[in-house]
């Protein structure tokens, strides 16, 4: 809704409220959830990218590439996450077999990038539970490449339903 009123010049905002809906304790139960909202997600994107030169004229540059930069990335990272993962890991591990995969003078940029990458972001979470004083959550917060594993899980499975059943809805 927000990208269809944006399109009209129109503007959202947050208001401040909760909506008091329930988690899913079961990963099966998970996984099933974020498949749909990463089909429904998927499928908006698709949508409105069905005529890039059209959502470009109606958002402009800016908006554009922020939605490019956000929504578009939101989908495409879950799904390259595992791939890239499984790339970085037979590079390393198997060098004479797959080091063609990474030339060497990017392979070590590569590993920075990676090591760097995520402790950043693990940091970021364990630094806003420490913020926050929820020093409790803070493994959890270590728990977060297991997340994004299984945040991949559910984005591949809502691919695949959307391509091999695009109007069933778990």
């Amino acid at each position: 809704i927000g990208i269809r009123l944006a399109r009209q010049k129109m503007k959202t905002e947050m208001i401040d409220s909760y909506t008091y809906e329930e988690a899913p304790v079961a990963v099966k139960c998970w996984i099933r959830q974020r498949s749909r909202w990463y089909k429904g997600h998927l499928q908006t994107y698709l949508v409105h990218m069905r005529h890039p030169r059209r959502l470009f004229k109606d958002l402009g540059a800016k908006q554009f590439l922020k939605f490019q930069l956000t929504f578009g990335a939101g989908i495409f990272i879950p799904i390259i996450n595992p791939i890239l993962w499984i790339l970085a890991a037979a590079s390393i591990l198997m060098p004479l077999s797959f080091g063609w995969l990474t030339p060497s003078y990017i392979q070590s940029i590569g590993i920075f990038n990676l090591i760097v990458g995520n402790i950043s972001y693990l940091s970021i979470y364990v630094i806003a539970c420490v913020k926050l004083k929820k020093n409790r959550l803070t493994p959890y917060a270590l728990l977060m490449p297991l997340y994004w594993a299984l945040l991949s899980i559910a984005s591949w499975r809502g691919l695949i339903q959307l391509i091999r059943n695009p109007f069933y809805w778990d």
